[in-house]
């Protein structure tokens, strides 16, 4: 398993290497399941906010004579595949539809693809061009690796190679700012906070998730103990708590709201034997 993703009603969408769309769920429906022969399914699929549309990244895992991944949607109800697009690349990544539903764009190259999405096709198409400020291609600006819309739907984040996240205007895809501070390496995960007030972001060789403030690009928090990097990353509904995903196993829960983590801390050294003193009510 490759990737996995949660319909609005409860079902569990997952995709495989062995380019197998799986949809479980809910109670009492029958596991649905499409096969793509001789292709792999790669990153976790998108679900649209409706719940109707199911779209993922695949690729041919020989390589063949060139470029050869593609975007696909199906139906969620019928898993009939509605769209198939040919990306002319390789490592497209991080499919994301729009809050209003009525858009789709996926990490691919040194840029970005957009369409316009209804009905289950996508029409529109346009590429527009990363500056990530990486290493990771000949003209310097690096592969564009994850993406995100912000829930009010007006910005897109995009990251990767350089560790930089950069800020977008999500109806043209412009550059609107940048984080103040680079990760270390190449950024695996980056999502925004319910509110759309804030960003988290993992990288591949740093088990540091960063907490960036939307409006000013400031660092907020550097968030430790994990032993891996994060393979994912993710808010709480309510944008209380924050949870990584990390290679070492482990899922670490942080409580954001300052008052809650000095909480979280002072019933830890409560029970580990700590010096309470220092969580005693001055009262």
């Amino acid at each position: 398993m490759r990737g996995v993703a949660y319909t609005p009603d409860g079902a569990l969408v997952t995709v495989g290497v062995d380019g197998t769309l799986r949809v479980t769920g809910p109670p009492g429906t029958p596991e649905r399941r499409r096969v793509l022969p001789g292709r792999e399914l790669r990153t976790d699929p998108a679900v649209s906010p409706d719940g109707r549309w199911i779209a993922a990244v695949s690729s041919d895992p020989v390589g063949g004579d060139g470029p050869d991944d593609r975007v696909h949607v199906w139906e969620t109800a019928t898993l009939d595949e509605t769209a198939t697009v040919p990306l002319d690349d390789v490592g497209a990544s991080s499919p994301a539809f729009g809050p209003d539903g009525r858009r789709l764009a996926v990490a691919v190259g040194d840029g970005i693809r957009m369409w316009r999405f209804g009905g289950g096709t996508l029409t529109g198409d346009r590429t527009v061009r990363s500056r990530q400020g990486g290493q990771g291609a000949q003209d310097g600006r690096g592969r564009v690796r994850t993406l995100a819309y912000s829930p009010d739907g007006r910005l897109l984040a995009t990251a990767g190679d350089g560790g930089r996240i950069v800020v977008r205007d999500a109806a043209t895809a412009e550059p609107v700012r940048e984080v103040a501070r680079r990760h270390p390496s190449t950024i695996r995960d980056v999502v925004f906070s319910p509110d759309g007030s804030m960003l988290a972001s993992g990288a591949v060789d740093d088990s540091t998730l960063r907490v960036w403030e939307v409006d000013t690009g400031r660092l907020l928090a550097n968030l430790t103990g994990h032993v891996g990097p994060p393979n994912d990353v993710a808010f709480s509904p309510d944008g209380s708590l924050l949870a990584g995903a990390s290679r070492d196993t482990a899922v670490s829960l942080w409580p954001l709201d300052p008052a809650d983590a000095v909480a979280a801390l002072c019933e830890d050294l409560t029970h580990t034997g700590g010096p309470e003193a220092l969580c005693a009510d001055p009262g």
